[in-house]
């Protein structure tokens, strides 16, 4: 209870007195949590948990443990960490140690695990660490739309330290992240050495609301802490044999489908498409020279780099990176960042047929090949538009590398504006373009009465 004013009792008081604003560490938690990997990841390992409280959050802890006997806490404790641990088995008695003279609560816990990495298809075995307490201070929020400030835990001061001794050497590298918002600050690091990893993660609240007008920034810089807050190691065996490409149908029917779709439309409509020829002057130049090389190199190549972008995002018809997509990307994308791939995949495929049938109108010099190198131009534009951040943020948050990261600097935009005004303003292209799509006139038979 945050209360502001107090009236002492004291025949001498004169009137209600300010009661000091407790600071962000009058409340502190500590949770340090050690997990000894070292006969291997396939062994059995030890996890030792200890968790200290200090100040006010000691004092509210002790009537919790009054309340509970030995072995309810042991059920309680056990239970809780089997939500997020696979084979956690307690391994000695729950202690507790309370000093009083320094107002601080310390419990430790020991458990078992039936093999330190879980056992994931493959001859993989992973480890999965995250930091469970801080994540509740930046768990989803129900609601982010409010005219009344949001309240948030305070005063609060959180640091998580998980520890684990490997079994063998680890290429692993130092990280550390800090996030400064007006509401908290965050910071966690990440080392590694001696075989041993090491991650910190502190969370400290410096108010106990967050105003609308900031809440905004409050809900992206939580989002922030929350996609820190995981770490997974995964131990590939050096004798594993490759594993079998598997499809996942999703993005394979999708691509596949995108690209029955194209060449039935192309034939349906874009190969059919016939507008007259223009009336260019008698010494307007004739052919594929000049200037107009630039538009035929660009018909050449559009199907070819567009083929090369699309199999570099091949990988995602495999399917366990289709499947593992949700957990690349950050929260906030998780839930559509499949379904937005499928969109990108069709658009892909249908895009790539109208290349290609770009590319043999243009060169068959018909007339309707100018409008659609245009058409094209932009259509290309507003692909790259939609697929160049998306998998910027793919790639922001995970070790891969696409093309993505190295074709944001082509300046498409740019291009098509140049291409527009020529092609509609160019006497060579009036004059060079003017092949019709042959029809066959087929002669009905004569009838005889």
């Amino acid at each position: 209870l945050d209360l502001e004013r107090a009236l002492p009792l004291d025949a001498r008081a004169r009137g209600l007195e300010t009661i000091p604003r407790p600071g962000p560490d009058t409340r502190r938690e500590e949770v340090l949590l050690s997990l000894d990997a070292r006969s291997g990841v396939a062994a059995p390992g030890a996890v030792e948990l200890t968790t200290r409280y200090f100040g006010t959050r000691a004092d509210q802890m002790r009537p919790v443990l009054a309340r509970e006997t030995p072995e309810q806490r042991q059920s309680n404790y056990i239970n809780y960490l089997a939500r997020f641990v696979t084979g956690v088995k307690a391994n000695g008695q729950i202690t507790i140690a309370d000093n009083t003279a320094t107002n601080v609560v310390e419990i430790r816990e020991h458990y078992r695990l039936d093999s330190a990495f879980a056992k994931e298809g493959n001859g993989r075995r992973a480890l999965h660490l995250l930091a469970h307490e801080v994540r509740r201070f930046a768990s989803t929020l129900g609601s982010t739309v409010r005219r009344a400030p949001l309240a948030i835990e305070y005063p609060i001061e959180m640091r998580e330290v998980i520890s684990v001794a490997l079994p063998r050497a680890w290429d692993l590298q130092p990280d550390n992240v800090t996030v400064d918002n007006p509401a908290f600050s965050y910071h966690s690091t990440a080392k590694y050495a001696d075989r041993t990893l090491t991650l910190t993660y502190d969370y400290k609240a410096l108010t106990d609301e967050v105003s609308p007008a900031l809440l905004e920034a409050y809900v992206k810089d939580r989002d922030r802490v929350y996609d820190d807050l995981g770490y997974n190691l995964v131990d590939e065996p050096q004798s594993a044999k490759p594993r079998r490409f598997a499809v996942a149908p999703a993005p394979f029917l999708t691509i596949l489908v995108s690209v029955a779709l194209g060449v039935w439309a192309s034939r349906r409509w874009l190969y059919r498409y016939d507008p007259p020829p223009a009336r260019p002057p008698a010494d307007a130049p004739v052919g594929i020279a000049g200037w107009l090389i630039l538009p035929a190199l660009n018909v050449v190549l559009a199907p070819v780099l567009l083929l090369v972008l699309m199999g570099a995002y091949a990988i995602f018809i495999d399917a366990d990176a289709w499947y593992g997509i949700p957990t690349a990307v950050p929260k906030a994308l998780s839930d559509w960042a499949q379904p937005l791939f499928l969109v990108l995949a069709a658009l892909g495929g249908l895009l790539l047929v109208l290349d290609g049938t770009s590319t043999i109108l243009f060169f068959k010099r018909r007339t309707s090949a100018p409008t659609v190198f245009v058409a094209l131009s932009w259509v290309r534009v507003a692909y790259l538009a939609l697929l160049i951040p998306f998998f910027a943020e793919f790639t922001a948050h995970t070790n891969a590398t696409t093309p993505s990261q190295t074709i944001h600097w082509l300046p498409d935009g740019l291009r098509a504006i140049i291409w527009t005004v020529y092609m509609v303003r160019s006497k060579r292209v009036e004059a060079t373009f003017t092949e019709r799509l042959e029809r066959a006139v087929h002669a009905k038979p004569a009838t005889v009465s």
